[in-house]
């Protein structure tokens, strides 16, 4: 808990790339607003690339909401930019992006009440996890 991309990168080949995964995802942004844009975007460029060398598949993800949606903090428009920046590396790779962001914007449009969506400031609720579930599930094919 609380990790961010930069202390995930550290540990990328240790820790998951050992176990040989068909497929990862990553998801790092609402933890790496404490480690600015740049750090997080290098660390999550080398995750990447290493899976991506390895051949196997990359889907990275957008962050999920928290309560700084309310008060449109700097934490918010911190947010913003790194799902901008997930994005724009999911587009440079060529990579799977499950956009949770735009999940709970759509949701979040429709239906008002956020505090449905978290069961913490920043911790999704089992209705918030069943929106980044279903961005996830779009690249997996039941057979």
């Amino acid at each position: 808990g609380g990790e961010d991309s930069p202390r995930g990168a550290a540990r990328f080949d240790r820790d998951v790339l050992t176990h040989r995964p068909d497929v990862v995802t990553i998801d790092y942004a609402l933890n790496d607003r404490g480690a600015g844009l740049t750090r997080a975007y290098t660390a999550w460029e080398d995750m990447i690339k290493k899976a991506l060398d390895k051949n196997i598949k990359v889907i990275l993800c957008t962050p999920t909401w928290d309560n700084c949606f309310y008060t449109k903090s700097e934490g918010w428009y911190e947010l913003i930019k790194h799902t901008e920046q997930i994005r724009a590396l999911a587009d440079k790779y060529n990579v799977g992006l499950a956009d949770s962001f735009k999940a709970f914007e759509r949701n979040i449009s429709e239906d008002t009440d956020l505090a449905k969506y978290l069961s913490h400031v920043n911790h999704p609720s089992e209705k918030g996890h069943l929106l980044v579930a279903e961005e996830i599930g779009k690249y997996f094919v039941a057979r």
